[in-house]
């Protein structure tokens, strides 16, 4: 299984920090996944929300002249352009949140108006892939028109912008809609990322991986 996670200037640090922990001790337990960072920048650092200054694996590609190079592949020449990701590159696609709720052009409201990211993530729905959002990142979906007619989370400080969408505001931690899977505030994205492991692994390897990392989420959960 693919999973790539989007990262942007602004993204909440535990909503993306959480589910790459959770997916890869899940990977070294056994889980045959394979999980990446990728970013909305031509380069590959990022600033977070909070401080945080870390690099991606690498920029995901939309258009015709992608960002990112193949220096450092093996047998390509430096800065020789890369084509456009398709639309089902992953399996699966997590949207971290981030700055929705301070109202400022940061985070995800800068993020989303990037026209040609919404039109992936369209695609990529109409291909197959899993998208699932963390806290505001439910907004990437909402923006893209993903979410009319389907249910879904997002922090509790922003419950009054989901239903203005057409979607349906559910108030629990994650919820599963087939093909679109959402969680609430910020740790909410480790029940999401143990849901996904337990929904294409299994109840063992996710009671695995819930045991190493001494972390169980109510068995309530998911709301499908």
């Amino acid at each position: 299984m693919r999973i790539a996670i989007l990262v942007f200037a602004g993204v909440e640090e535990l909503d993306f920090v959480g589910p790459w922990g959770v997916f890869k001790a899940a990977e070294a337990l056994g889980a045959k996944l394979t999980v990446e960072l990728v970013t909305l920048t031509s380069g590959i650092h990022v600033a977070a929300n909070h401080g945080l200054m870390f690099h991606a694996g690498r920029p995901l590609r939309l258009g015709e002249c992608a960002s990112g190079t193949t220096a450092g592949a093996a047998g390509a020449a430096p800065d020789t352009p890369l084509p456009p990701d398709a639309p089902n590159a992953f399996d699966l696609l997590l949207l971290p949140g981030g700055a929705w709720i301070t109202g400022g052009d940061t985070g995800v409201r800068a993020a989303v108006k990037d026209a040609a990211l919404l039109d992936y993530l369209r695609r990529a729905s109409e291909a197959g892939v899993v998208l699932a959002s963390v806290c505001t990142g439910a907004f990437f979906l909402a923006e893209a028109g993903l979410l009319k007619g389907r249910r879904a989370a997002t922090h509790h400080l922003a419950h009054g912008d989901l239903p203005r969408y057409g979607a349906t505001l559910v108030t629990d931690r994650v919820v599963d809609d087939g093909n679109i899977l959402s969680a609430g505030g910020v740790t909410s994205g480790l029940d999401l990322a143990l849901w996904i492991v337990e929904r294409f692994f299994g109840a063992e390897l996710c009671r695995m991986t819930e045991e190493y990392l001494e972390y169980t989420p109510p068995r309530s959960q998911p709301i499908m």
